[in-house]
This record gives structure tokens, sequence and C-alpha cells, in this order.
């Protein structure tokens, strides 16, 4: 995902829609035909090993979309009856295990699976029956914003009853046609969508976004529903759902939307209800989609042609044997190039301007990820990974292609961090679905294989730094009202979530390996990913693979972890040092601030003159623990995590002042500085407004302003008042007689610079945003809510383009648990 620094205002997450996709399965082989596109990358990528028709393990890719959110998926076995009739027997014996010496998966990907997995299927809802398969024809207008869709679906049914079967379809498709053979069938829509034709208990709190769905439903005359039953639809209509910015800036600078189709290009998914849609529910598809010929389409599984016709129009079909939730339709007018890696086609999907070096990059990162997580876990399963450019900023990612901005992919950082991720998720997630009632697992998991992992690549200084900014993200960020446990965990929508379901959760999985090792921890999983492919898994799940490996109880595990919300509050007391010359220890309680203490692996060092050092862990469980350390040297300091490799709550005096301190704030007051530019104060006033939604928040001029105020402080503009209380704080910071600075840490700061600066006075934490102009202004409020990693911040002019010119982290204080006897 894009996330702290140098993220630009537009360009979003990577991950900031990824719901958890509870199911993501892998596609069919092949991918992109050889010169099916205008332009075509070399292909002399290679892996070692070819599998002939079968690949040895799997892996994922995890889809994100805008609109409704994916809503806990809980899927029932069919019966066998049922599965029987469908002719589905033995489609659950598509993966075998080989021996145990060479305990590795096999996927034959030349099988034909035209439905789910008979345990994948459910028809226990209020209509008993569930949609198997779509065999879809499509046309796109882009032109028109309009779609024409016929539908091939294959029904199935278990009670045998004259119920009618609801589906959505978007508020402004209209079903011209309903056919099933001989059968009579009758289709109608509702005035409005009513919940429990869908479930017996509907979540109501999960339904934003269903408002942008119509309920139809189908009904059979005279008859009960059969087993199985073909139906047909047809049906057209627009879908032009218009991009959206943020509702609040302290969000994420992204553009949604539930689906659009333009001249530019199109975007349909889950919340597009461009399909019939119901909730929870997988199926398998068959897409053949006809438009302008300019334009291309991606979607998931496996292109089996593109091609031209007669008449100037293009065609093409993606044929999908593995279950999904949702069909992607994506269209733009795209050159495709790609590169043979091994068995898998890596693809991009770029505009004519896009040069040859920035999708050949991208070409070849792919295959140096597969290769790395394929050694680390299993084998990619997909035909294809594809990175797809989009002329909105975006940042999605889908089952076996992502959805990236055209300035999103140009930025030089992406390949080395986000896309890493994204790609990883086609293991976590896809290939492991995510059992959501239990908490959603992969993104922690995802982020410390990817975005925690690319860290500890450069050093062990910055795998440091990584924990201290995923600890601080959690103390900063939640709040006791805000916290809640990893098992409710699903997916982000604000910092408090993210904190939580990303920080949190990739700390969980950091104690994990800490307890089994690196290798423990490596083969643990494997064998999750192994014995949970194709299967919807749990953090339990992670943890009973992991106690096959070390001594971990995963009972335990889960209710500490997960099942509660939170985390220990380590503190040293009774520090005694005894001995004399050569011969020394060191004792201490180490104390939980919890009622109930957590079970934890704490390191503690001790240094002494010259630095040597001695470092040893200690397994903690109770409320007191007594520890002693035997040194051969006098010591000089004793350090309780100094590193931070335990999830706990920090100090504040462990942490650096920075901008998340106050932009994670429930409660802040906002002060307009005096004597400015009356422009400069209406933007000001503006922003301050904009940045109050999802706060308490207060909003007062200098003049009125308490300075003993207990909420957090924002600063808009550097008056003379602001200036004679920074003359109370430490902080090097020049600013001169007009509201103008001269250096900032002692780096100098351009005339006209914006300036963002993160103090605390006392306990109160606060920030100032300066800027000399409306433009600036503007500004700096889209990109801060980017930087909240950083202590301060200097920027061009807007004029300039707002470039990020200076950034930087104040010192942390002395830490209660650095302790000198």
């Amino acid at each position: 995902m894009l996330s702290g620094g140098d993220v630009p205002p537009g360009s979003g997450s990577l991950s900031s829609l990824r719901d958890s996709r509870t199911l993501r399965p892998v596609d069919s082989p092949g991918g992109a035909e050889p010169g099916s596109g205008p332009r075509t990358g070399t292909r002399n990528g290679t892996r070692n090993g070819t599998r002939n028709g079968t690949r040895t393990g799997t892996g994922t890719g995890t889809g994100t979309g805008t609109g409704p959110p994916r809503l806990l998926l809980i899927l029932c076995c069919a019966t066998i009856g049922l599965v029987g009739a469908m002719g589905l027997a033995g489609v659950s014996g598509l993966l075998e295990t080989s021996s145990a010496q060479d305990a590795r998966l096999t996927i034959d990907l030349n099988e034909e699976t035209p439905f789910p997995p008979a345990s994948l299927v459910s028809t226990d809802n209020p209509s008993s029956a569930a949609i198997l398969h779509h065999r879809i024809s499509a046309q796109v207008f882009p032109a028109d914003g309009r779609l024409v869709v016929r539908d091939r679906m294959t029904i199935a049914h278990s009670g045998g009853a004259q119920v009618a079967i609801p589906f959505l379809l978007w508020k402004e498709l209209e079903v011209t046609s309903a056919e099933a053979g001989d059968v009579a069938l009758s289709c109608v829509a509702r005035k409005r969508l009513r919940a429990k034709s869908f479930w017996e208990r509907p979540p109501f709190a999960e339904l934003a976004g269903y408002e942008n769905a119509r309920h139809w439903e189908l009904s059979l005359t005279g008859t009960s529903w059969p087993e199985t039953l073909e139906v047909t639809l047809e049906y057209e209509g627009t879908i032009r759902d218009s991009l959206q910015a943020p509702k609040a800036a302290y969000a994420r600078s992204f553009e949604t939307t539930s689906g659009l189709i333009q001249r530019e290009g199109s975007f349909l998914s889950y919340g597009s209800f461009w399909v019939p849609t119901r909730p929870e529910e997988v199926f398998t598809f068959d897409l053949e989609v006809t438009l302008p010929e300019a334009h291309r389409v991606v979607s998931q599984g496996q292109l089996k042609w593109d091609r031209t016709t007669n008449d100037g129009m293009r065609q093409a079909r993606w044929l999908c044997r593995h279950p999904m939730e949702e069909v992607y339709l994506v269209t733009g007018p795209w050159e495709e190039n790609h590169l043979r890696h091994g068995d898998v086609m890596a693809q991009t999907y770029t505009y004519a301007d896009t040069d040859s070096t920035i999708y050949n990059r991208y070409l070849r990162g792919t295959g140096r990820y597969l290769d790395r997580y394929e050694e680390a876990i299993g084998p990619y399963p997909f035909a294809k990974f594809a990175l797809v450019e989009n002329f909105w900023q975006s940042g999605f990612g889908m089952p076996s292609f992502t959805l990236l901005g055209d300035r999103v992919i140009r930025l030089p950082f992406i390949l080395d961090t986000s896309y890493g991720h994204e790609i990883l998720h086609n293991w976590w997630g896809n290939g492991v679905f995510v059992d959501a009632s239990l908490g959603n697992w992969c993104e922690g998991l995802t982020t410390y294989g990817a975005d925690y992992a690319y860290e500890e690549d450069k050093g062990s200084n910055e795998a440091r730094r990584y924990r201290l900014n995923a600890l601080q993200s959690y103390r900063d960020y939640v709040s006791d009202a805000e916290d809640m446990p990893l098992a409710s965990f699903r997916a982000r929508h604000d910092y408090a979530t993210q904190a939580v379901g990303y920080s949190k959760s990739m700390m969980v999985v950091h104690q994990l390996r800490r307890q089994l090792g690196d290798q423990g921890f490596q083969e643990t999983l494997r064998d999750f990913y192994r014995d949970n492919l194709w299967k919807r898994a749990s953090w339990k799940d992670l943890f009973e693979s992991g106690s096959r490996h070390g001594s971990i109880d995963p009972d335990g595990w889960y209710e500490q972890w997960i099942a509660q919300s939170g985390a220990p509050s380590l503190s040293i007391e009774n520090l005694v040092v005894k001995g004399d010359v050569g011969h020394h220890s060191v004792s201490f309680d180490l104390v939980q601030e919890e009622e109930t203490p957590y079970r934890l692996l704490v390191p503690v060092k001790v240094t002494g003159p010259d630095g040597v050092q001695v470092d040893k862990e200690f397994a903690v469980e109770d409320a007191r623990t007594p520890i002693e350390m035997v040194c051969g040297f006098e010591p000089r300091w004793v350090e309780v995590d100094p590193d931070f490799h335990v999830m706990r709550r920090l100090h504040d005096e462990e942490v650096p002042v920075r901008l998340s301190g106050i932009l994670g704030s429930d409660e802040i007051t906002i002060v307009i500085a005096a004597g400015l530019d009356a422009e400069v104060t209406a933007a000001f006033r503006s922003l301050a407004e904009e940045w109050s939604q999802g706060h308490t928040a207060t909003i007062v001029e200098s003049a009125d302003f308490a300075a003993d105020a207990s909420s957090a402080v924002w600063y808009f503009g550097a008056d003379l008042a602001w200036r004679g209380r920074l003359a109370d704080t430490d902080l090097p910071v020049v600013a001169s007689e007009s509201t103008g600075f001269r250096s900032m840490d002692g780096h100098g700061v351009e005339s006209g610079a914006g300036l963002v600066v993160a103090g605390r006075f006392g306990e109160q934490t606060w920030g100032l945003l300066h800027a000399e102009t409306a433009e600036d202004v503007a500004a700096l409020g889209r990109k801060v809510p980017h930087y909240g990693r950083y202590s301060y911040l200097a920027f061009t002019p807007a004029s300039d383009g707002a470039e990020n010119t200076l950034k930087g982290v104040w010192p942390a204080g002395q830490s209660p648990l650095r302790v000198r006897p």
C-alpha cells in the first residue's frame, strides 16, 4: 500500500479500498496470447522448472474495489445430493497432496471445473438458492456510459420450493428479457431493497453502498424450482457514478467510484452490481465483451482470445473456472505488453504515451516478486499478473492484476514497495481465504511479508524504525474508545482501523516469528498455506500451524492477541546492581500494568563501558516478573525492549512528537491566526471546517484561544501568539519577526515555503500549518495527512507544485524503559 511519507495527493493507498476478500481463487493457465498487443515485450524471463500442466504449490491475489463493503462470508457445504445433481463430485479433489517426504501441493490447471467446489456453495439462505455460474455476453459503449448484457446463469436450488429468488442490479439497469427454456418465468423489480430476502439476519450496519442497487426477483409459475436451472437474463442501461473525493481531508486523498463507463475507460466491480448479484455468494464465470476497437478489457481468469471484428469492434473472452465473489470489467485504450516468466505471464496494460522504461520495470519486477514468494511460501497459481494503468488515481488490487493511477505508476518507490504488497496478496487472502468471522488476518501477514520485509532487507536500523512507526501509529491513532480486538477487524476505513488491522496485526505476526524462530516461522507459513489452500482460514488456524513448529498454545495466543483489544504496558521497578570488579548482576521487577497480564517474550539489554553489552530474552506472564542478568562489567544502562520487538503500548517519552499525534486525536482545537490576508484566513477556515469532519473539533480565532486547552491543537498560521508559545519549547525552529521562518532543525527554509511542525506543550500535542497564499493552504491540506510519521515538513509554493523539500523527525525523549543504575 502507499503509506507514510512521500505519498502525493490523490495517489491514495494501494490497499485503501481492499476489504478483505474472503474468496480470491486462482486463474486458469495461459494468460494473454502472445502477440495480442501492438507492442510485445521480450520474453526471455524464465523460472526454474517446467511443470507440464501442473504446478507445485499455489497462491492468491486480493481484490478490492469500491461500493458496498464485503460482508461476512458464511459459507455452508451444499448437500451431497445437490452436488451429485450438478455433477460436481470430485471437484474438490482438484488439489492433491503428495507424500509426506515431499509435502508439496499440486494443482492440475488443465482440469475443467465449471462450478465452484461444493464446500464453497451455500444454499443456506432465505431463497434456498445459489448462482453457480455466469456466462456473460456484454457490450460496452464508452461514449454513452451504456452497457448491454446477456447473462446465462446456472442456478442451484436445494429446497424445491416456489419462493422467489432475489438478485440485485445497478439501479439504472433494466431487465428486458428473462427466459428459462420451456419453464414459465417472471422477473419483476421491487420498489426497495428487502434485506431479509438475502439474509436471515441482515447486517443492516454494513449495507452502505447497496442504495445503488435495485432489488429484482425471479419466480416460476405453477411449479417448484428444480435442483438446477439455466436462466437467461437480458438487461441494459447506464452506469456512470462520478468520481468522488474523500469526505474528510484526514482520510486518504483517494478518488472512489461505485462504477463508471466513459470515453476514458470503464470500471465495474461488485459495487457496480453490473451482473446479477447475490451477497455472500461465489460462482465461476465466462465473460465475453464487445467494445470499440481502441479499447481493451481486463478481468480475472484466463484470456482465451482478444480480436478485432470486420465492423471495427474489439471482442475479448475471459474464462474463470475458479470461484469468485465478483466479476471485474475494466476497460481502457491500452497497449498490452508481456514477459513470460516460467509458466506465468507478466503483463502490462498501459496508455500509448507510457514509455517502455516504465512498463518494462514492472514486467521484470513481477518476476522478481513471484520468485521471492514462491520460494518462501509456494508457487503462484494464476495464469498472469498484470499492471493496469488507470486514468484516475487509484490503487486497487484484484485477483491477478492491479489497477494503478497513471501518476501512481510513475512514482519511483511504488515498484519496490506497494507493488510487491499487491502481488503477495495473491497468496494471502485468495489462496488461503479469510474467515472474517474471526478477524481479517491477511492484511497483517501481507504487510509483514512485504512492507516490513523490504525494510528488513535494508538492515536492522530500518527494520527497527518500521516497528517503532507501527507501534507509534497504534499509540497515536487508537484511543481506548476506538480500540477493538483484531477479531473484529474486517477492513480499514480510517487511521484507527488501519493502525489496528495493519500495524498491530503486523506486530502480532512478529511476535509469532520471535516465538518460533525464523525457520519455525517459515515452516509455519508453508504449512498454513498448504493445509488451508482454497479454504477459509482464521488466526486460530495460523496459530495451529505454528504450534507444530514451536511452543505456542493456539487458543491462548488467540485469546491474548486477537479476541481482546489493547496491548501490554511495561515498566521497570526496584532496579538493583550487585557485585564488584569483573562480576556484576542486575535485578529488577518487570511490571505489566494490565489487570490480565500478557504472556510475552521480552528482550533486555545491559550496556557497560565502551558499549559492551549483554542481551537476553525473558518469557514473562505475570503482573510482576523478577528479572536478573549477570554481566562481567559495571552496568551503565539497563534497557527493556530497546528495539521495539514487543507489541506494546509505548510511553510518551519513547516516541518523538510526530504529526500522527495530532492527526490521530479524537478531540482537536483549530486556532486561526490573527493578522493574515483575508483570502488566506478564508482558506484556513475552509480547511478547518473540512478537517473537523469525524472529530470533536472547536474552531476559534487566535485572540479567543485558551492556551491551556486539554485537546490537541492545530495552529493555522504563525502569528505573534504562536511564536510566543514557540519560545517556551526547545524545538530547533527559528521564526523571523514576520510570519516567515529561517530554519527548521538546522536546515534553511526558503522564503514563501509552506511549513508544518508538530510539538508538545507539556502533555498537549500541537501542530502548526503555515502557508502564505490561499492556494498554498489548499495544497498543504491535501498533502499533510500523508506525512503523519514526520515531525516537520517544508513544501515549495503551490505555483511550483507544492513539492516536499524538507522532512524530519524530532529526537525522542528518555524512555522509562532505559534506566541508568
